[in-house]
This record gives C-alpha cells, structure tokens and sequence, in this order.
C-alpha cells in the first residue's frame, strides 16, 4: 500500500466507502421490493489496463473486504422490520467468526454476525476493460452529474437523475474532498446543483409490508 501513489489511495478508499454505501442500500431497497434480486451478487469493476490486473487492482480487490468487514464492526448495517431476506439467507451467519469476536463491539456481537461478507464480494468479483452494457450506463450517469456539477451541462441533462437516487434527509450527491483548512469553501461552487438533490429521489420505505408467501400468492 505504501508503494502506490496518494491518487490510488484515495480511489481505493472511497470505492471502498461507495461499495459499503451500496451493499446497505440496495438490501434494504431489495427486500421490499424486489426479493429475488438478492439471491446473487456480480461486481464487475472497470479495469485501468486491458492486458493485465495491474498490481493496485489485485491488492485493493484482495484488501476489499477487510476494509468492508472493519467498517461493519464500526457502522453495522440495519435489517429491515419485515423485510423479505428469504433470498438472501445464505449470505447470513449463523454466528461471529472466531477471528471477529475479539474485535467487535460488544454489544454488537450477535448483530454484527449478519452477512457472510465474504461470500457477498468474493463469489463474483472481476475486473473489465470489455464494454459491458453495466459500466456504460454508470459511466453515462456519472458523467452528466459531474458536467451538471461544474456547469458544462444544462439542468435538464443532469436533473432527472434525480429519479435513481435513494431520497435521504440531507443531499443525495456527497462530494468528498480531502482536508482543508477552510473545507467548506472547496463545495460552495457545487451547492446550486446539489441542493437540487434533496427531493425528487425514491422513497426507500414502501407504504407496508406486502411480501409474496413462499408459494408465491400475496401475503
């Protein structure tokens, strides 16, 4: 780690952090509404080099889940009241692992032993340089958001991507900068784009729990 440079770094930690931020929500989003898509997970994660995984790409995807299992010990995720997991029951844990029960919190031994995180990341997990239909409409998405952001793109562009977002009580869009002495000031400029992402999102609770019974009928 000491031997790449202070851009890899970076990368590696707020994919890092982006990840965490997905498996949470996407669970959560899932298990009410569309059950069947937990069952799987496929990570592919856009290749710096064609010809090879370069030396940063097989230590941060080796490194992944020990980033993700620390940052579960430290902010442990929610299981939704109600919720449909049945699909996703092999990716709970019966109990901690022995090499996490020194660590975890105390209080949250039992709660912590939720979701099998290797399993999770590391059934499916590959890097692509192909063009895959996935990574294009991410880079599509994030494209428009950063040109919305510095002002090379007009609204209507940018502001319907509101719709694919998860609404939250802050703004959806989370810029992150590196420490500053005034930190606040780097994010001024962004503000008139990002304050146009506090509504419009999904509402990440439905109205009540209406999950299919094992037969599939309506319960």
């Amino acid at each position: 780690m000491a031997g790449f440079s202070g851009q890899l770094y970076v990368q590696g930690a707020v994919m890092v952090d982006l990840l965490y931020r997905i498996m949470q929500d996407m669970i959560v989003y899932h298990c009410q509404r569309f059950p069947k898509e937990l069952a799987e997970f496929h990570w592919i994660v856009d290749a710096k080099d064609p010809a090879v995984v370069t030396d940063w790409e097989d230590w941060w995807s080796r490194t992944l889940v020990i980033w993700l299992q620390a940052m579960s010990l430290q902010r442990p995720g929610a299981m939704l009241p109600g919720g449909d997991y049945r699909h996703f029951r092999r990716f709970i844990l019966a109990e901690l692992p022995p090499y996490l029960r020194d660590v975890a919190p105390p209080g949250d031994r039992t709660y912590v032993a939720g979701i099998d995180l290797q399993l999770m990341y590391r059934e499916s997990f590959r890097f692509s340089s192909e063009p895959e239909s996935g990574l294009e409409l991410v880079d599509i998405v994030t494209n428009a958001l950063r040109r919305g952001l510095v002002g090379n793109l007009g609204e209507a562009g940018w502001l319907p991507l509101r719709g694919l977002m998860i609404h939250r009580s802050d703004v959806y869009v989370s810029p992150v900068g590196l420490i500053h002495q005034d930190n606040r000031k780097l994010a001024r400029p962004l503000l008139p784009v990002m304050n146009k992402f506090r509504t419009g999102g999904r509402i990440m609770v439905t109205r009540g729990p209406q999950w299919p019974d094992e037969e599939g009928a309506g319960g």
